[in-house]
């Protein structure tokens, strides 16, 4: 198949126009993220806008700071907080980036890294990226591959080899950057080049997903038809409120600061309304038993005597009917009228 162009850019490059950029036949566009777990590049959100807004194929790079690979595997989860508002776009791998100054800035702090080292983290940061629904892959060069590359660990992720000559002295890479010093319009300065098998284009159309509840690792989260998912927000899913902590996941048994006033989430991640309030055992203020709002929500144990007692008339709710009448009663309420049942009051 046909080689296409790409390219890969960070806040070092300056994009002044990407309608021009893809007029000149770039087909691909590889963005950093940042470095290490706590910075992000100053042009990622600018650069991940332009590329969207042309409907170039995405692929993402992160420079690895990391000293071990539980290192490796924050800088992954630092990676996926970061693109997972553009989920839908990240079409092409994620890569690992562990360079020379990796090496170096490692050196300083008295640990040394080495071949070991180069694939472990790289496994741990590509399964990391994996596990969340992208594509991995491990960005490479010359030397290291001659060094430090162990292809029977990293050879089932996406390969980007990097060598600055008219032609690569390596194969079996997916993506090859083979200039530093490239120039693209609407790009000021020079700017990483890049070639890659048309192939490497297939399946980038940007993925959609069904919409609906997730379970990760046993926490339960949302997710929408993009692939994002909400997060340190409320959200209103089927008529019941939940809310959602800053990793995404649905929060559960706790108080939640609102504007006005706090709001209580029970055990179903359902913000619980129209019930009394009681201390618990350690001093908290936390809601006094169950309570019903609809008749569907009484347990199946307790549905006995509440139909009989409606089918006779002596319940008839403050609203609706069937399912959706409106009880509005307590558990320990509903308990005692069982309790009359089965003594034979009614």
């Amino acid at each position: 198949m046909a080689n296409i162009k790409g390219i890969d850019i960070s806040e070092f490059q300056t994009v002044t126009d990407w309608a021009k950029v893809n007029a000149a036949g770039i087909k691909f566009v590889i963005i950093r993220t940042g470095f290490g777990v706590r910075y992000t590049d100053e042009q990622f959100i600018n650069n991940m806008k332009g590329a969207i807004a042309q409907g170039l194929p995405i692929g993402i790079y992160h420079f690895s700071y990391a000293l071990n690979a539980a290192g490796a595997k924050a800088e992954a989860e630092r990676v996926i907080s970061l693109i997972a508002p553009y989920k839908k776009y990240v079409t092409l791998p994620v890569y690992f980036d562990f360079e020379y100054d990796t090496v170096t800035y490692a050196k300083k702090q008295g640990v040394t890294l080495g071949k070991q080292a180069f694939n472990d983290h790289s496994v741990a940061f590509c399964d990391t990226i994996q596990a969340a629904g992208y594509r991995a892959g491990v960005y490479y060069n010359l030397d290291y591959l001659d060094r430090l590359v162990d292809m029977s660990r990293i050879g089932k992720y996406s390969l980007w080899f990097a060598q600055y000559n008219s032609y690569a002295q390596s194969s079996g890479w997916d993506v090859w950057q083979y200039s530093s010093s490239g120039s693209v319009p609407g790009i000021s300065g020079r700017v990483d080049m890049n070639q890659a098998d048309e192939s490497f284009l297939k399946g980038s159309e940007p993925q959609t997903y069904t919409e609906g509840w997730q379970k990760t690792g046993g926490k339960w989260w949302y997710r929408y038809t993009d692939g994002s998912y909400p997060s340190d927000c409320w959200k209103l899913i089927s008529g019941k409120w939940y809310h959602f902590d800053k990793e995404g996941y649905m929060e559960t048994n706790k108080w939640i600061s609102g504007q006005t006033s706090p709001y209580y989430i029970g055990d179903d991640g359902v913000m619980v309304t129209g019930r009394a309030l009681r201390i618990d055992e350690e001093g908290k203020l936390v809601p006094a038993g169950g309570y019903y709002v609809k008749i569907s929500e009484v347990p199946k144990y307790y549905r006995e005597t509440m139909d009989k007692l409606v089918s006779k008339g002596l319940i008839k709710g403050k609203s609706g009917t069937g399912e959706d009448l409106v009880l509005d009663m307590s558990e320990d309420a509903v308990r005692t009228l069982v309790v009359l049942d089965r003594a034979g009051a009614f």
